[in-house]
């Protein structure tokens, strides 16, 4: 039997309308998009390979059937991304090109004020409801479950309420940010795992689209947003800490926080220093490697860091959060094999088993879209965990210092 809030549900988001305008021939773009997945190797991996030509087809054809018509531009942006998730393949995407307002003009009073008087302001995707009724259902919603009001810094509260077939929507419930009013959609989400999501979201400054994969849903959070503002949340890395930070933290621990490992010659130059800088300071008996947040990279930069690691002999606590992705858990699954290891903290992405070589995007027929394809195969190394992640050996709580609860861990060994 349905429940009272269920029905409530099925009441107001009937009226769910849009208003967005502009639109485009996604069909065009889907097939243009097909020929550019068919030269990844996950596609080579994972389909051709294992003789699931049809499955995909499949799949094309389900998506294909909802481009009759033309479609409203965000729609279609939803939909070749879809088509996009039919391959394990975290870092292959679909970019918008829109930008309603440039990050200069956003900075810019009479601009910003002319932008909302625009049509385009006002197509703006918006959800039709009682948002007071909304607000009410949803703060009886309870803390493990995706639906509910969550809150991006002090900028925006947004309410996450289910539209059926595994998706959700994020309606605007108030808001300090010009650009956004209460009842505008601030994101669209889709389940694509046991407890991972696909979020395609609104930038707050600039209202462009941008589409993630594979984002886990822990402890009321959901990427930038959060249900508890309140309580500070120690899995994410310190605000304070650089991409390059060493500490002594005793005679016999020593902390080192790695935030990337981009190659770019900015940050290759940094990595040259740090390590020569510090590449001494490692003879002891503990090092904690924390990796929270880590943007991933080159293995040009890591490896180095790996041999100095396992050469020195040393305990090696590693530090992940579920934002550590792409190169950053190859180090950590590399960090782990050195006798003696711990991981702690939370599982890492999943987005590690493919990657940008070259970088190339392809931009759609329409115009409206760039298809960012992955040219970089790590299947046969790192396959197992793309879209599941690196499991730690110890989970750590949320609400305590990971650095303090990985002493603990030394202190008792």
């Amino acid at each position: 039997m349905k429940t009272l809030i269920s029905l409530f549900f099925a009441t107001i988001l009937s009226g769910t309308t849009y208003s967005q305008k502009e639109t485009c021939d996604c069909k065009t773009d889907l097939d243009f998009l097909i020929v550019k997945m068919k030269e990844m190797p996950s596609y080579k991996h994972q389909i051709k390979k294992q003789k699931k030509e049809a499955f995909f087809q499949e799949q094309y054809n389900a998506i294909a059937t909802q481009m009759n018509e033309p479609l409203a531009v965000y729609k279609c942006y939803l939909l070749l991304n879809e088509m996009m998730g039919t391959l394990t393949d975290i870092h292959a995407t679909v970019l918008s090109n829109t930008i309603p307002l440039s990050n200069e003009n956003a900075k810019d009073s009479v601009t910003v004020a002319k932008f909302i008087a625009s049509s385009e302001f006002a197509n703006h995707p918006s959800a039709i409801n009682n948002l007071t009724e909304l607000r009410s259902a949803l703060e009886r919603k309870p803390k493990d479950a995706l639906e509910g009001i969550y809150y991006y810094g002090d900028h925006l509260i947004v309410g996450i309420y289910a539209k059926g077939d595994e998706k959700y929507e994020g309606v605007v419930l108030a808001s300090n940010v010009p650009i956004w009013v209460p009842g505008q959609v601030y994101l669209h989400v889709r389940k694509s795992g046991d407890n991972q999501y696909d979020v395609a979201s609104y930038n707050l400054t600039t209202k462009k689209m941008y589409h993630i994969k594979s984002i886990a849903f822990e402890n009321g959070r959901l990427f930038n947003l959060v249900k508890d503002r309140k309580t500070k949340d120690y899995s994410l890395v310190p605000e304070e800490n650089s991409d390059w930070e060493y500490k002594a933290i005793n005679k016999n621990t020593a902390y080192v926080h790695f935030g990337t490992f981009d190659r770019g010659s900015a940050n290759k130059n940094m990595a040259d220093v740090f390590y020569e800088d510090h590449k001494d300071n490692f003879n002891v008996a503990n090092i904690i490697v924390d990796l929270r947040n880590n943007r991933g990279g080159s293995k040009k930069l890591s490896d180095p860091f790996y041999k100095l690691f396992k050469k020195s002999g040393a305990k090696i606590y590693i530090l992940t959060n579920q934002f550590t992705g792409s190169n950053g858990e190859q180090f950590t699954v590399q960090l782990k094999k050195i006798n003696g290891a711990l991981h702690l903290g939370q599982t890492t992405w999943g987005i590690v088993s493919y990657g940008f070589n070259y970088g190339r995007s392809y931009t759609t027929p329409s115009k409206f879209f760039d298809v960012m394809p992955t040219d970089m195969d790590f299947h046969t190394k790192f396959f197992k965990y793309e879209d599941v992640g690196v499991v730690p050996d110890r989970a750590l709580e949320i609400n305590r210092s990971w650095i303090d609860q990985t002493l603990a861990f030394i202190e008792a060994k």
